[in-house]
């Protein structure tokens, strides 16, 4: 009698999970209640599915970090944003090779700094002369950033970026625009600039200050001049705070 009910014990317990699952459906989140079991929170945790974007993600298994800019020549791990642009004396570049090595090695996916927190970046940038534009590179023509994608396209890798939302160089400089207490009004984001139009003509419009705006401006140029652009990433880093500023 005693194993008789112990197994219709469980056989009840079983049916009462299996018509908790049915009625649970599957999502990117579910809320733990206070009054959770360990066995509710069991079968919400079996019922949390990724999104279409973090299952993306989750594929791409294997992806490479390159992190290229002044810091590779000054041997520092974060730049102070006075360099001289002209430390970046870079003299040849060959991203076909770059990403045959990460084609060869099972990557789908690289990821380069354009910009890190010295605010020096590596693409023919309309909004700024502190990047690849004001060194010898190419006579100042060179775009690593383009060489980049065009080679990610050759090998079908994916292409991701990082931009640092913070930076030293608009910090450090006298007219630099990070914390120079402008106003918050309302903008149109890409600002256009005397013979450097975009093919892109889509707009927006968003109330910031100077410093964002010109952040924004930037990576409009990004995700729409070097695409397809598969992965942005950002951090919140502050290495010096100046006059308030958010980003």
């Amino acid at each position: 009698m005693k194993h008789t009910f112990i197994l219709l014990l469980g056989a009840m317990l079983s049916l009462q999970g299996q018509a908790q699952d049915k009625q649970m459906q599957f999502q990117n989140t579910i809320k733990v209640e206070a009054g959770d079991s360990h066995a509710d929170i069991i079968a919400k945790a079996a019922h949390v599915v990724p999104s279409p974007n973090q299952l993306a993600a989750l594929q791409n298994e294997f992806i490479a970090f390159i992190h290229f800019g002044p810091n590779s020549f000054t041997r520092l791990e974060w730049g102070s944003g006075k360099e001289d642009p002209k430390v970046f004396d870079l003299k040849e570049l060959d991203t076909d090779q770059w990403c045959e090595a990460m084609k060869a090695a099972g990557m789908k996916m690289v990821i380069l700094t354009v910009k890190h927190h010295d605010g020096f970046v590596l693409w023919q940038s309309r909004y700024t002369k502190h990047g690849i534009m004001s060194t010898g590179f190419r006579d100042g023509k060179g775009d690593i950033l383009k060489d980049l994608s065009e080679s990610c396209r050759k090998y079908g890798l994916k292409l991701g970026v990082y931009l640092s939302p913070a930076d030293l160089y608009h910090i450090e400089n006298p007219e630099g625009l990070y914390g120079n207490l402008s106003p918050y009004t309302k903008r149109t984001i890409p600002r256009e600039v005397p013979g450097r139009p975009f093919a892109n003509k889509t707009r927006f419009e968003f109330v910031v200050d100077d410093y964002n705006e010109y952040f924004l401006n930037q990576l409009f140029e990004i995700l729409t001049e070097y695409g397809p652009i598969h992965e942005v990433w950002f951090d919140g880093a502050h290495p010096k705070r100046k006059g308030g500023q958010t980003y």
